[in-house]
């Protein structure tokens, strides 16, 4: 998935020098726009475009040489609000219409605004009716405008026909890989209905039966005790495997745990690891989930399909909050680098936070049972001290970073 490119001075700072220089990211406007219908204009072609990035109306650069004027005494100037209600005020072909904001930058001791126009699936606008202003020319309805390279679309005429089947491509993510396509189907859970028999069960993707989740048996033997079952009331661990399938092909497949005597199952989250230094370069593993990648949108899809199926009761809701209290659920990976590299900074040398007491480790040892014929089910003093540790970096995380760092953003 692309990850947005946040504008800042550096990277206005970047896109200026290549000025005056344009292409299907940026355009330069020496001056704010003096008809409605012409923003209106320029910002469905950069909405149109066939790339996944956001792209900017850079206001207040000399088109022609790229010299720095500014907009500070520009009368016609819009803020984020005004540019949002206008658009609110186009009649679209969809329900929708262009996401910008508008923020502004000190370049050269002047004041340039740069217009962002957010990346989207909901390709192509168009208008539903035709668009009249009190000035500038109106806007017919029905037509597709796009930029391509460094050119829009004139206003009567729509882009071609290669653009257009790009734009619908873009829309259906048919321009993305089977993996990409296959996350974007995921995170669209009620859009998938669930067959059962008696070996396996099966969920197929209702808008195009060739993708396939397919629920199977795991075969290896793996730790019935981990430190993301810590809070479940009956900490042992169930394991399957979930094979994902594109038109019978095996794309690739994940882990899956059953909680609290199979009250809850889901996708086993991410093994991941913090570096705590000291003389021996120490490290703590501990569990977690990131937004957008493939463990919590499987995670997701099962827990909303459980409740989907089941409805809210009791030892649901309990396995599903003791799931978020065993495991970090991060916002982006952005995030998780963040928070390991806090962690990293504030336990360096210092591990006491993440230190379980030995009446601690005791009790969680005796309350590990054998599982008949496998030694898998028992823990020893250490085990248990190994799982509580990475259970605390978890609570830890959870109660002290990421609260700091999302009120800092």
């Amino acid at each position: 998935m692309n990850r947005a490119i946040i504008m800042d001075e550096d990277r206005l700072n970047e896109i200026i020098r290549e000025a005056p220089n344009e292409n299907d990211h940026w355009d330069f406007k020496a001056e704010w726009y003096h008809t409605q219908s012409e923003l209106i204009r320029d910002i469905i072609n950069f909405a149109n475009t066939v790339h996944r990035d956001d792209c900017y109306i850079i206001l207040g650069i000399d088109d022609s040489n790229g010299n720095v004027l500014g907009i500070e005494e520009d009368e016609h100037r819009r803020n984020r609000q005004q540019v949002q209600d206008l658009l609110r005020s186009v009649q679209f072909s969809s329900n929708g219409y262009p996401r910008t904001d508008v923020n502004t930058f000190k370049v050269q001791g002047h004041d340039v605004d740069v217009l962002t126009i957010q990346d989207t699936d909901a390709v192509p606008y168009y208008l539903q009716h035709k668009y009249t202003a009190k000035s500038g020319r109106p806007l017919p309805a029905g037509l597709i405008y796009s930029r391509i390279n460094d050119s829009n679309t004139p206003v009567n005429e729509s882009t071609t026909d290669d653009q257009m089947q790009r734009l619908w491509k873009k829309r259906l993510h048919l321009d993305r890989s089977i993996q990409e396509r296959f996350k974007f189907n995921l995170a669209r859970s009620n859009q998938w209905s669930s067959v059962s028999d008696s070996d396996k069960m099966t969920y197929i993707f209702n808008d195009d039966p060739d993708y396939v989740l397919e629920m199977v048996e795991d075969d290896e033997s793996r730790k019935q005790y981990e430190a993301f079952s810590c809070s479940q009331f009956v900490k042992r661990l169930g394991w399957g495997r979930v094979n994902l399938k594109f038109r019978g092909t095996l794309i690739k497949y994940e882990l899956v745990n059953y909680f609290d005597d199979a009250r809850l199952w889901t996708c086993t989250p991410i093994y991941a690891l913090v570096y705590l230094g000291g003389k021996e370069q120490s490290t703590e593993n501990y569990y977690c989930y990131v937004e957008g990648e493939w463990e919590y949108l499987l995670a997701e899809f099962f827990i909303n399909h459980q409740y989907a199926e089941l409805g809210s009761t009791d030892s649901l809701d309990h396995a599903v909050k003791n799931l978020h209290q065993d495991t970090v659920w991060y916002r982006s990976l952005c995030e998780k680098n963040e928070a390991e590299k806090y962690v990293s900074m504030h336990l360096a040398g210092n591990d006491s936070k993440i230190q379980p007491e030995e009446t601690r480790v005791k009790s969680y040892a005796s309350s590990a049972k054998l599982v008949q014929g496998s030694k898998l089910g028992h823990i020893d003093d250490y085990e248990a001290k190994v799982i509580l540790r990475q259970h605390m970096v978890v609570q830890y995380i959870n109660q002290q970073v990421l609260p700091v760092l999302r009120n800092q953003n």
